[in-house]
């Protein structure tokens, strides 16, 4: 790729991280740059080919990628968040052989049993 093919695709990465960031849909973000809506979409082609001819989409953060459609309406992308485990109560014992955990509800014989084990562990 040419100096000016470089040049044209760092810009067009800039227009997209601007509009996606503008809140506008892509549409209402062209009219008010003076960019028309297809050759807005014709740019956001080219940079996601340039993008995977070189390996580089792949390094760059998702929310950075420019998102290209043919709608001039705002797309939204789904993620899917995990959540962390709640807390456990009770009991934990951890070594560097072992980890025990002992509900708060554990009858005391199971108690027993799990302190006699750990004690003739080896």
């Amino acid at each position: 790729m040419n100096m000016q093919a470089e040049r044209n695709i760092q810009q067009w990465v800039q227009d997209m991280k601007d509009q996606r960031s503008s809140g506008l849909s892509q549409q209402a973000w062209c009219q008010a740059h003076g960019i028309n809506l297809n050759t807005y979409q014709y740019r956001c082609k080219r940079v996601r080919r340039a993008m995977s001819r070189t390996g580089c989409e792949q390094k760059l953060p998702q929310e950075d990628l420019p998102l290209c459609t043919n709608t001039a309406e705002p797309v939204f992308a789904k993620v899917s968040l995990i959540a962390p485990p709640a807390p456990v109560s009770g009991i934990h014992i951890q070594t560097d052989t072992a980890r025990i955990h002992i509900a708060p509800d554990a009858q005391v014989e199971q108690i027993r049993v799990i302190w006699e084990a750990c004690l003739y562990a080896k």
